[in-house]
């Protein structure tokens, strides 16, 4: 290996390393992007100006364009079930089911079904949140384990495993050709490690915590959501998420018009439990958050493609 190579192979890890603590120092993915940007340039030995304005920015560009109807959709589908109540319903039915014993794998499986349905997952954590606040409090647990446990049951297996059509899977089978569930047993095998390994470690973690003596505490500002009758039933609640979840795998249909299939079923089925007085208001607030995701996304995977290039 020449030094050219391995500078630029150490400029690589270390812009990685570099945007994954600034990620958790809560800098906006927008900035962090084109920072990692330059230092691959600059240890790769290329030209700064043109690399970051043409190839990074194109990479960029390449994403949104290629990707922004299933972010949009996604967030459209995942505020109908939000805002008629059908996502609460299914983390209650499933909550009801494991009880406050068996309280992170309820929270876990709770998001992963809606994960698994296409569901957007920054949606899926406002509607898994209020149910899981509930279990945590029943369970006597404290509330800095629930994001751990609500983000694997969506971000883990239920994102890469077999079948899933959320956006590593889909981007993988435009990119390889391969098929939704391509490497069935070795992924189902890895699915169950991770969800099996997840629900262990944060079982254990609770333990800890009850040892510390840390308890449940209702968080400031989080007002309490009694259950409400006046959503979809357990059944109807599913049909969609099922719907899109075949559509992808049975049919092969592109997932946007998966997506399409399960939002203009929602809206029949759920139609008379949304609020009609903010339809409006809840279309504009999806498409815009789903711009700003899918930017913040975009952003980091400029800096791979400008790599692959490179490479």
């Amino acid at each position: 290996m020449d030094t050219t190579t391995l500078i630029s192979g150490i400029g690589l890890l270390v812009s990685f390393a570099f945007m994954a603590i600034l990620i958790f120092k809560r800098v906006s993915p927008i900035i962090i992007g084109p920072l990692a940007a330059l230092i691959v340039c600059a240890t790769s030995g290329m030209n700064l100006l043109t690399d970051i304005t043409e190839t990074y920015m194109s990479g960029v560009a390449s994403f949104f364009t290629s990707y922004f109807f299933i972010f949009l959709l996604g967030n459209i589908f995942g505020s109908l079930y939000q805002n008629s109540g059908a996502a609460s319903k299914i983390g209650s039915i499933i909550s009801k089911k494991f009880g406050p014993r068996y309280c992170m794998a309820a929270c876990m499986f709770s998001a992963a079904i809606l994960s698994y349905g296409g569901i957007n997952s920054f949606v899926i954590i406002f509607s898994v949140y209020p149910i899981a606040l509930k279990l945590f409090e029943e369970a006597d647990l404290p509330t800095y384990l629930l994001p751990g446990i609500v983000c694997a049951g969506m971000w883990t297996f239920a994102m890469t495993g077999p079948f899933t059509p959320q956006i590593p899977n889909v981007v993988s089978m435009q990119y390889l050709g391969t098929p939704s569930y391509a490497g069935l047993i070795p992924g189902l095998s890895g699915a169950v490690v991770m969800a099996v390994s997840i629900i262990l470690f944060m079982n254990h973690s609770g333990k800890k915590a009850r040892l510390r003596g840390d308890h449940f505490q209702w968080p400031e500002g989080v007002k309490r959501i009694d259950d409400e009758d006046d959503s979809p039933n357990g059944i109807i609640s599913i049909i969609p998420l099922a719907l899109v979840l075949v559509l992808f795998n049975v049919t092969e249909l592109n997932i946007i018009i998966c997506l399409l299939a399960g939002i203009l079923t929602a809206l029949g089925l759920f139609w008379k439990y949304l609020p009609k007085s903010e339809m409006l208001s809840m279309f504009n607030s999806a498409a815009t958050s789903s711009v700003t995701v899918i930017i913040n996304t975009a952003v980091i995977v400029g800096v791979e493609k400008k790599r692959s290039r490179k490479f």
